[in-house]
């Protein structure tokens, strides 16, 4: 990987399929990614020209999962209006989240795209016998 302080990087060997997309280029991973509302260097005043709070963490976070640095959703997230856009081009959609309700699977509230929530102390029982 040039660039990257790191020059090697792993998946876990239980997680094949992910690494052999991996390995065939068919699947990437972003890094130290962050939102900036507009084009800026570090020469630049950040501090005063963005409107988002870089390097504060859970900022960012929720920066990440809207992806809109100005506010043309507004309460929405990435996923949610990917799905949003399924919908509307006619595919059966849903979304999932892990523990509770994520930013990132918010659409239009007029697609009403399901989202199910998965425990993250893993999936209980379904069907006893």
């Amino acid at each position: 990987v040039s660039g990257q302080r790191c020059s090697r990087f792993g998946i876990h060997p239980s997680f094949t399929f992910l690494q052999k997309l991996y390995n065939s280029g068919e699947a990437n991973f972003f890094m130290n990614t962050g939102i900036l509302s507009e084009p800026m260097t570090k020469a630049d005043d950040w501090i005063t020209k963005s409107k988002i709070r870089l390097f504060a963490h859970n900022h960012m976070t929720r920066e990440q999962l809207a992806l809109d640095p100005h506010d043309k959703n507004p309460g929405t997230g990435v996923g949610g209006r990917l799905l949003d856009m399924l919908k509307k081009n006619g595919y059966q959609t849903s979304g999932n989240t892990v523990d509770g309700s994520s930013l990132l699977n918010v659409g239009d509230s007029y697609y009403s795209n399901p989202t199910s929530t998965i425990s993250a102390s893993g999936v209980s029982t379904i069907d006893q016998i």
